[in-house]
């Protein structure tokens, strides 16, 4: 299977099948396909990604997706921390930062093998990299864990 990520949605990803132990909710109020893509993840189910910086395959049927644009608004002291009022402009200026720092796994209308992906984030995500992306608890451990978890998913789904 073929999937569509935004760099800072994958390295959430990570993080929740950490998290949630590989478990995914696959119901959201917003309609979002959130908990489907990550239980196809952590289940080792997606072969193939490319990364964008618009809207990706978990952000498609999302309620709060206009013409391809978030439309989710900050609450005012969450604004005042990030500089914009708009989720769609943080999380834009995250995934162009990850890009620039990571093009040979994020380089966006690239289709590449997900086991690539893996290696070539084992071999150069360090924490700086990690803590790009929206502050959570234990952040850099949960994601580092997530990726063994993913890789070893696909690992099992060979056999």
């Amino acid at each position: 299977m073929h999937a569509f990520f935004k760099p800072h949605h994958f390295l959430d990803y990570l993080h929740e099948i950490a998290e949630n132990n590989g478990s995914f909710y696959p119901v959201s109020p917003s309609g979002n396909a959130w908990g489907t893509y990550g239980n196809l993840l952590s289940s080792g189910k997606i072969d193939t990604v490319t990364f964008t910086s618009g809207a990706d395959d978990p952000c498609g049927p999302c309620q709060k997706l206009k013409d391809g644009i978030c439309t989710d608004i900050f609450s005012d002291e969450v604004a005042a921390l990030y500089g914009v009022d708009h989720k769609y402009d943080y999380n834009m200026r995250m995934d162009l930062a990850y890009i620039e720092i990571l093009p040979e796994v994020f380089s966006p209308n690239t289709e590449r093998s997900i086991d690539d992906v893996y290696a070539l984030l084992k071999d150069m995500l360090t924490p700086e990299i990690i803590l790009m992306n929206w502050p959570r608890k234990n952040r850099v451990e949960m994601t580092l864990r997530g990726l063994e978890m993913a890789i070893q998913a696909r690992k099992e789904k060979m056999i």
